[in-house]
Parts: C-alpha cells; sequence; structure tokens
C-alpha cells in the first residue's frame, strides 16, 4: 500500500496535469468566420485594408481601389498605412476557376513617379469564400462572411511599368468540400453574431498580401496601378464598345469591364476577332488641332495596355490597312488590304 507521501505526489501531479490541459482547450481555434465589408463599383466587388487619404473623394478616395479596374494608366491605387506597405490586405471578388492575374505594377503615371513610390515585390495569394447573409447589402457594397479555402502561393512581381501576368492554381473541388462543411456550421454561427440564418449568395475571394517591395526613392507608399483576375480557359468577350473614348468589353456575365483609357487619345473597335480577344482599334486625340490623324492599335484582351507586336506596328507604318481576322488551320491571322498577314498568339 502506498504511503501518504506518494499519495500527496500522485494527487499534486494530477492536478498539475489537468491544470496544464485547461489552457489548451482555451486555445483551441475559434470558428473560421470573418466579417468583412466589401465595396461594389463599376460591377467590381472589392477592399483594400488601407488607401491613402484624400479629402477630395471622400467616399471611394483618389487613391481607392477602384482605380484599378478603370484602364487608365494615370489613376493607382495607393496604401495608406504607416511603413512601406507590406502586410496590407487586397480583396477581390472572382469567378470559379479564376487561374490568371494581370498586374500594372507601381505608380505607373510616369517613369518619374514610378520611380518615387514603392513597387510590389512579392505577393502571398489565398482563396477564400464569402457568404452573403440575407439582405446584408448596403448603398456601398455587401457584407461578406469569409472562410479561407485554400492555401497560399507566392508570386514574385517584375519592377516594371508594363503589365505582367502571372499564372496560379487553387484546387475549387476541394474548396467545395469546405464549403458545404461551412453550411452546416454557419446558421450556429449566425445566431451568436445577429446575421441572418440564410445564405443569399456563395462568392470566391482573391486575397492578396503586399509580402516585399521595391522602395521609392522619394516616397514610402506601394502602389498598384492595374489589376485583372480571369479564368484563362473560359474568359470570352461576347462585344465591345467606346464609351467616351474609353474601349469597353462585355462577357457573358452581362457585366461591362473597362479594358483601356487614355486621357489625350480616344479608342473606338473597328475589328474584333471571332474569340472577342483581339481588337484592333482606332485611336484619334482627345483634342485635335487642325487635321487630326486615326491611327490603327491593337489590343489583346483583358490586357489593359497596347499590345506590341513588330509585325503589326510595321506593317501599319507602312500604309497597310487591317481589314480582317482570319482563323486558319487552328491559327489566328490579322490580314491586311494588300493580301499580307501576321499570326497572333
Amino acid at each position: 500500500m502506498k504511503n501518504k507521501s506518494q499519495i500527496y505526489r500522485t494527487i499534486i501531479l494530477l492536478v498539475c496535469v489537468f491544470a496544464g490541459l485547461l489552457p489548451l482547450q482555451a486555445q483551441e481555434p475559434a470558428e473560421p468566420f470573418h466579417q468583412l465589408m466589401f465595396t461594389d463599383y463599376t460591377w467590381q466587388i472589392f477592399r483594400a485594408s488601407s488607401t491613402l487619404e484624400s479629402s477630395r473623394y471622400p467616399f471611394l478616395g483618389q487613391y481607392g481601389m477602384q482605380a484599378l479596374f478603370d484602364g487608365d494608366s494615370y489613376t493607382g491605387w495607393s496604401e495608406g498605412a504607416a511603413g512601406d506597405g507590406t502586410g496590407e490586405v487586397l480583396w477581390l471578388e472572382i469567378e470559379e476557376g479564376s487561374d490568371t492575374l494581370l498586374i500594372k505594377n507601381g505608380f505607373s503615371r510616369s517613369e518619374d513617379l514610378f520611380q518615387k513610390n514603392n513597387r510590389v515585390k512579392s505577393l502571398s495569394l489565398s482563396l477564400w469564400c464569402g457568404f452573403l447573409p440575407g439582405a446584408m447589402v448596403s448603398e456601398y457594397g455587401p457584407l461578406y462572411v469569409m472562410f479561407p479555402v485554400d492555401q497560399h502561393v507566392s508570386i514574385g512581381l517584375d519592377d516594371t511599368m508594363k503589365v505582367q501576368e502571372h499564372r496560379f492554381e487553387f484546387d475549387f473541388d476541394a474548396a467545395g468540400q469546405k464549403i458545404r462543411e461551412a453550411e452546416e456550421r454557419f446558421p450556429g454561427y449566425a445566431e451568436e453574431a445577429d446575421l441572418p440564418s440564410n445564405i443569399d449568395k456563395t462568392v470566391f475571394l482573391l486575397r492578396m498580401e503586399i509580402r516585399e517591395v521595391y522602395q521609392g526613392n522619394k516616397w514610402n507608399d506601394t502602389c498598384l496601378t492595374e489589376l485583372r483576375c480571369f479564368n484563362s480557359a473560359e474568359f470570352h468577350p461576347v462585344e465591345m464598345e467606346s464609351l467616351n473614348g474609353t474601349l469597353r468589353y462585355r462577357t457573358s456575365s452581362g457585366w461591362w469591364w473597362s479594358l483601356y483609357a487614355d486621357r489625350e487619345m480616344l479608342f473606338d473597335p473597328y475589328l474584333i476577332s471571332p474569340d472577342g480577344k483581339w481588337c484592333v482599334a482606332f485611336m484619334s486625340p482627345r483634342e485635335a488641332v487642325g487635321r487630326a490623324g486615326t491611327d490603327y492599335v491593337l489590343f489583346h484582351l483583358p490586357y489593359p495596355e497596347l499590345y506590341e507586336h513588330a509585325g503589326f506596328e510595321d506593317a501599319v507604318y507602312s500604309g497597310k490597312l487591317p481589314t480582317e481576322f482570319l482563323q486558319e488551320n487552328g491559327k489566328l491571322f490579322l490580314v491586311f488590304d494588300d493580301g499580307s498577314r501576321i499570326i497572333l498568339e
């Protein structure tokens, strides 16, 4: 039979064990739901963790995230946090299956402003899901109850004013299972958070966190000029138009998206390829003095910049006129009035 000292030691040991378990139980992860208000503007739904303040634009801000979708290099988003912008986060509602990100880095209005401000060197991307509880939409945008559904993907950005393309891959099928599990837990969370228990809409959200920056030579604000996210296999414009000289395109979703704008030039679509991804447009000065010339320019949708193609530029410069797009043997050609052609890839 154990003596009293052994019994006391055993009791103390058990007390210590159970006392040690209590903090572990208290530290268990909480329900992984997060609430955030988003902005709904020009058919884009987005949010930035901070924005450089401007008294001229009290709602969206002169440097608000809406500037990333206007096709205009004169405008751009700037973070407004203390420090160099690392850790700041951009959110964007995206379509299921999205796998391509187009970014125009820095503040690209001019080479001078590009160098003076910080540029993004690397981003951490992650896929989240958002539930829209019944009728939780303000005049500015929706409230999403969000949770992560796929791990982080890191991308490095070049220090250039040109549009960059970055591919990423998320497992949307696996995300679907996590969404179904979250749907079962949502009513309990909604009751505790005093939210409607019904879900009006389920969306995918891209979370983009700034991890590193290229340092500007004057200011410590990190900027971006343009941003696009889409599914490369399913992206298909169905119509193009010019609105006040800005090129816009419409997809099967029914919304119109800005492609390209310029403060000094007007653009009008002239030829559009059968797949809707290529456009030859007229370009003319907004303020013409005397007789103004019209140039032909080439766009590859949804890239928000002029497409540089040496063959096209040489042909137009020599006076040839583009007349049609032609698909032949699985390839796309642009044909000119003299019968010559260039291949587009």
